[in-house]
């Protein structure tokens, strides 16, 4: 990048001086150690890369065609074979972990042993003849050495009782059913008002009948 910024400056000057910059979408690991993990992530970044091939060059060169404009033939380097190598057959290394995995006496080392034995002719695959348990695939961006040991049991690794439950129950449950609506709140509704019986005075009522008896 250097060499090439140097060769584009355009003798420091700020009117002409040209950049190249690059986005780096990809997340491909590399360490020292690499296990399932890396090989995963590895293997989504090739889907990628191959996506990536099959917009830019395949798909854009058959519009082209279909348009009737001339298109010369672009030559690129293809990784489908490195894709079909980790997981595009039966026997590609995740079939075959796959596989390993349903056996009773399956072992990272018999797996290891299975794949090297397959894949020992891929032109991407190394089998690493004075490492047991450990291959190497060339990828896209370079040869990455993936050690098996633990390779089975993180395939495994079994979900938990809830969520399996949950999962048979969604998948046994054609429809959703409703619960059923609540009964209707009763309302107080609006008495008429009693009006207590009117009460007379018996002394004044007497009062007036004595005198009227004098009368």
């Amino acid at each position: 990048m250097t060499t090439i910024n140097d060769e584009i400056d355009g003798g420091g000057s700020t009117s002409t001086a040209h950049s190249i910059g690059f986005v780096d979408i990809f997340g491909f690991e590399i360490f020292e150690v690499n296990s399932l993990e890396q090989l995963c992530i590895n293997f989504a970044n090739e889907k990628l890369q191959r996506l990536f091939i099959g917009v830019l060059f395949d798909a854009a060169a058959a519009r082209y065609r279909e348009e009737g404009v001339d298109v010369e033939s672009i030559k690129y380097t293809d990784n489908i074979a490195v894709v079909e190598l980790i997981a595009g057959r039966a026997d590609s290394l995740m079939g075959a972990l796959t596989e390993e995995c349903i056996f009773p006496k399956g072992s990272d080392g018999s797996y290891a042993e299975k794949v090297k034995k397959v894949h020992s002719k891929h032109a991407h695959f190394n089998d690493m003849k004075t490492e047991p348990t450990a291959f190497a695939v060339r990828h896209f961006a370079g040869e990455v050495v993936y050690e098996v040991d633990g390779f089975l049991a993180k395939n495994k690794d079994p979900i938990s009782q809830a969520w399996a439950a949950t999962a048979a129950i969604i998948t046994t449950t054609s429809s959703f059913t409703a619960p059923p609506p609540r009964p209707p709140v009763a309302t107080p509704t609006s008495r008429p008002r009693h009006r207590p019986p009117r009460r007379t005075c018996s002394c004044c009522c007497n009062t007036r009948e004595t005198r009227g008896s004098h009368r």
